[in-house]
């Protein structure tokens, strides 16, 4: 049973349903205890339950998100970048021999999510699905976290001619900015042609400046209607118009739950250096985006520390002096 145990909570993620299931186990055996004096009866409905859970254990890695500390983060993202302070708010600034313009490096794909941003740089995975992309008052681009993963963090709109996105900041409910703020600075737009957005995008095909504040200014909203077992509004061009034809069904023909489109799945994978699994399906998306235990003020702290590790002493010694009522 120690050693049941001992694999449950090493399982990567461990997420809450592994934590839970150590619970009922340990329970479990007091239970069976206080019926059966026989060891082999015991025995016998332990083989059933480890069963089960070497069952579970097969899928649960993939389609539970898990949970995780931001240091975490901090850990994978530091090679690639450092922290600095602006705006009395912690921000990451990616290492980079030229002018650095985020998601402009990756390729736009359409999964049962929706549209999600796939980049190339090392930490995408991170800085491009959680928080936000801020352009400082330098003209660098910083990127401040928060806890709300998405597949895309972008505003669309679009041309006859062109596709175009902006940074912006989405939490559970929506867009937190004010629609006229993500129009007001042009400067943080970028856009590429309709053709070049359906492959591989690098920052040569980027169009920026005064070429992308004219496309902003002829744009129009960039939404889509996707069909599956009901009609769902969702941001960015319609994939129907992107994607090849094999991939496109006819709206008319349909059947019960059917997609319009033939979409990849999105899994997650239990830690940043899992593997996808040996019979993962051709196409499909094995993505490390985990929940995190900290809010974004609780980012902001875990950062302040990681960085100045004598804020922790400080932290406390003035929760001791509190408890002793100095």
């Amino acid at each position: 049973m120690a050693n049941l145990e001992l694999r449950i909570r090493n399982w990567e993620g461990n997420s809450y349903p592994q934590i839970a299931i150590v619970t009922f186990l340990r329970r479990f055996d007091t239970i069976l205890a206080s019926v059966w004096s026989s060891p082999l009866k015991i025995l016998e409905m332990h083989i059933v339950m480890v069963s089960a859970l070497w069952i579970m254990g097969a899928f649960a890695p993939f389609t539970d998100r898990g949970i995780t500390d931001f240091d975490t983060f901090l850990q994978i993202l530091n090679p690639y970048g450092q922290w600095k302070q602006e705006d009395g708010q912690w921000r990451y600034f990616p290492l980079s021999a030229k002018p650095f313009v985020p998601m402009t490096s990756g390729v736009w794909l359409y999964t049962d999510y929706g549209w999600y941003w796939q980049g190339s740089e090392p930490f995408t995975w991170a800085c491009d699905h959680y928080g936000v992309w801020k352009l400082g008052k330098s003209g660098t681009w910083g990127w401040m976290p928060d806890q709300y993963w998405h597949p895309f963090k972008v505003d669309f709109r679009m041309t006859k001619t062109h596709i175009g996105w902006r940074p912006s900041a989405i939490n559970q409910m929506g867009f937190v900015e004010k629609e006229e703020e993500r129009f007001a600075k042009p400067e943080e737009w970028v856009f590429v042609t309709k053709e070049k957005f359906r492959g591989p995008i690098t920052p040569a095909d980027v169009i920026t400046g005064s070429q992308a504040a004219k496309l902003l200014e002829d744009s129009s909203p960039c939404d889509h209607v996707y069909v599956s077992y009901r009609e769902m509004d969702r941001l960015g061009p319609d994939p129907v118009n992107f994607l090849p034809k094999e991939r496109v069904r006819d709206r008319d023909d349909l059947k019960d739950g059917e997609s319009e489109v033939i979409a990849p799945v999105l899994w997650s994978l239990p830690t940043f250096w899992s593997a996808p699994p040996l019979d993962a399906k051709a196409g499909d998306l094995y993505v490390y985006r985990p929940k995190l235990y900290q809010d974004k003020d609780g980012i902001q702290r875990r950062t302040l520390i990681w960085n100045h590790p004598e804020e922790q002493v400080k932290a406390k010694e003035n929760l001791n002096q509190v408890l002793q009522g100095k």
